[in-house]
């Protein structure tokens, strides 16, 4: 699978991929590598170097806005947005 762009397996309709870079990514042309058969979801460590060491900058899961709006309707309708602190 990770030819496909796939890091994370057996993770039910969900395909993840993961980067830790310090450098921007091409967030679609990612997304588009990875197989169309279920919710792909990047996950992005973004860190910067310092003196000595990376520094973590920020940590980012990103989607298309179909599979986001599909995950935000199934919590609607199955009342977890009670959930939510």
């Amino acid at each position: 699978m990770d030819a496909l762009g796939v890091d994370l397996v057996n993770t039910g309709k969900f395909q993840f991929q993961c980067k830790n870079t310090k450098d921007k990514l091409n967030y679609p042309a990612l997304l588009e590598k990875m197989p169309d058969t279920g919710i792909n979801v990047l996950i992005h460590k973004y860190t910067q170097k310092s003196t000595k060491n990376f520094v973590e900058k920020g940590r980012y899961a990103i989607l298309n806005l179909e599979d986001f709006l599909t995950i935000l309707k199934f919590a609607v309708d199955n009342g977890f947005e009670n959930e939510v602190k």
